[in-house]
């Protein structure tokens, strides 16, 4: 992680006092946020912390390796239903 300078905290902290309405006593709280948003913009994310997709379960005799549905059961269900009606 890249090193952040005085300078760009400083700038950045200006820019909250400004947006706050310079506020007079909240110099240190404008200074640690604005450290805390320049770390979080210029810190790098990694492959790691990227959520990984799950593989779809296949079952036996699936063509092309497709998870198998299960529509055909509900609509058997169904007309066995209508059936007993």
């Amino acid at each position: 992680m890249a090193q952040l300078s005085h300078e760009q905290i400083s700038q950045r902290s200006f820019m909250i006092w400004e947006q706050e309405g310079r506020p007079i006593g909240q110099d240190l709280d404008h200074w640690l946020r604005a450290e805390r948003e320049l770390a979080k913009l210029f810190t790098p994310v990694t492959p790691a912390s990227t959520p990984k997709k799950r593989a779809k379960s296949t079952e036996k005799g699936d063509k092309k390796g497709k998870a198998k549905s299960a529509a055909p059961a509900i609509r058997r269900a169904r007309k066995e239903t209508r059936k007993d009606t």
